[in-house]
């Protein structure tokens, strides 16, 4: 037998049995409290991939909400405008000055309006929980 190996098993037979028993008892309540940590530190990992799913979910939600907002706001805007430049087609046909002016205002004033603008408010309303998005409306 090696040396070391002799002298370790010496040991252990020179050991008295009561101190075995202790060290086994601490060893045995080490691994225990090893495995409460263990769980516990599982469940927190579990709580915050949970947590970070939810809010995955709720940013891809919001980003849908935003998306469809502004296509509606931004289709909204191009129907006006080609209404706009419709009528003003058929003005400059006319050769009618007195209808040319409105419609050029008309179209200025949708162009200065930018569908972007509402998105503070839309913003402001989303963040209440009693909010509700009612896409489609007329």
């Amino acid at each position: 037998m090696s040396k070391p190996k002799a002298e370790a098993g010496s040991l252990i037979k020179a050991a008295d049995p009561t101190k075995l028993a202790a060290a086994a008892e601490r060893l045995i309540d080490a691994y225990k409290e090893w495995m409460i940590v263990r769980e516990q530190e599982t469940t927190k990992r579990e709580l915050i991939a949970a947590q970070r799913d939810a809010a995955i979910a709720k940013i891809c939600a919001d980003r849908d909400v935003l998306v469809t907002y502004l296509k509606g706001q931004f289709e909204t805007q191009g129907k006006a405008l080609d209404g706009l430049f419709k009528g003003l087609d058929k003005a400059l046909d006319s050769k009618d000055p007195d209808l040319v002016g409105p419609i050029l205002s008309s179209i200025v004033e949708t162009v200065k309006t930018s569908p972007l603008g509402d998105m503070l408010t839309l913003d402001q309303r989303m963040k209440d929980n009693s909010f509700t998005f009612v896409l489609g409306g007329n």
